[in-house]
């Protein structure tokens, strides 16, 4: 289920960025150390052609990197800081 709701989530963001080869993506290091994104990427990168490079930070700087446009999807696990990144207009 959860597969399914990461790809649905990214299919609708991917649609902008389908053009380029790669989509940046920042993430926290428990998300990356968790395993999830070995599962999930592969489908994704298949489904999309396109080759994800992760940046694995902690919750703030990966937010940060959303912020100033070096990334071009931010995946954290923060609701707090992450309806006040919307809120500020970066999501």
């Amino acid at each position: 289920m959860l597969k399914i709701l990461f790809l649905l989530c990214f299919s609708f963001i991917i649609n902008p960025v389908c053009a380029q080869d790669s989509l940046r993506m920042s993430t926290t290091t428990s998300t990356e150390n968790s395993g999830l994104l070995k599962v999930l990427n592969p489908a994704f990168e298949k489904r999309h052609n396109v080759h994800l490079n992760i940046i694995a930070v902690g919750t703030g700087k990966a937010l940060r990197l959303g912020e100033n446009g070096d990334v071009d999807v931010v995946f954290v696990h923060a609701p707090a800081a992450e309806l006040k990144f919307i809120k500020e207009g970066f999501g």
